[in-house]
């Protein structure tokens, strides 16, 4: 394991897309929070809760380039033919993907802490829940493109599904979010061309009130979903609000679920 943990950060050290990921997400962090300093349309609260959903983003073109590349480079075979086991080549990759998250997100919120001041509101206890809720979803989005990633022979292939889950679970998240947020008495304005005026229907006459098995559904993917849970944090910091504990443990459940689910898969592989 030390071996192949050793192999990976090598070449994470050596790979230029990581590096153009780090300089521009510190790049972006230090931007946005000079403009907040200045009274920019962005608050602190703002700029520190883009921090997830821009390292949820930018693992899901990281992960399948990186470790897509041993599929076609044949380092997997490398790596198996000394007797590793399979699940250690696995696991090494997790831990590996999931620290160059942290360097990503830990970049982000360095230059953001440098280029403006922290919020008053952020106490120890506030950062701490919101540090380990980014740290969880990290893990977790990890976890879901890297089980994508080891088990897809193509890199191309990879790479678009792991982008096409994030863009997709985000939007999801603010989607499920909206919907989540209505009940069924809440007030919804239509427009009536025909008396030039807005008429105000429920949103359950509407169709728009989510409820019974439709809406225990949508809490649990907007619960354990990387990037519907991105979206959480986010509208949580931006609106001045605690990080839910639950979500960085919803987190390290599907990181655990997709590992094992990856594991299996990877060890009934056919390495050709």
């Amino acid at each position: 394991m030390r071996n192949l943990l050793a192999a990976n950060f090598l070449r994470l050290r050596k790979s230029a897309l990581f590096w153009g990921l780090l300089l521009s997400l510190s790049a972006l962090g230090g931007v946005l929070a000079c403009s907040a300093a200045r009274g920019g349309r962005l608050s602190m609260d703002n700029v520190l809760s883009l921090c997830p959903v821009l390292v949820v983003t930018a693992l899901s073109a990281l992960i399948p380039i990186f470790f897509g590349a041993e599929h076609s480079e044949g380092t997997l075979r490398n790596k198996l033919v000394p007797g590793c086991p399979r699940w250690a080549v696995y696991c090494a990759g997790l831990i590996a993907g999931t620290a160059a998250a942290v360097l990503l997100g830990g970049a982000y919120l360095l230059a953001a802490a440098v280029g403006g001041p922290l919020p008053d509101r952020l106490n120890g206890g506030a950062l701490s829940l919101f540090l380990l809720g980014t740290l969880a979803l990290a893990a977790s989005s990890c976890a879901l493109y890297l089980l994508v990633t080891l088990n897809c022979r193509r890199r191309s292939l990879s790479a678009a599904a792991c982008v096409l889950l994030a863009v997709l679970t985000l939007l999801g998240g603010i989607y499920l979010g909206d919907t989540l947020r209505l009940h069924g008495e809440t007030p919804v304005g239509v427009w009536d061309e025909a008396a030039h005026r807005f008429v105000w229907q429920s949103a359950a006459e509407r169709g728009l009130y989510a409820g019974g098995v439709r809406r225990v559904v949508y809490q649990v993917l907007y619960s354990v979903l990387p990037g519907c849970q991105a979206v959480q944090i986010n509208s949580a910091m931006a609106l001045g609000e605690t990080i839910p504990l639950r979500l960085p443990l919803y987190s390290l459940a599907v990181a655990a679920l997709s590992t094992g689910i990856g594991i299996f898969l990877f060890r009934r592989k056919d390495l050709r």
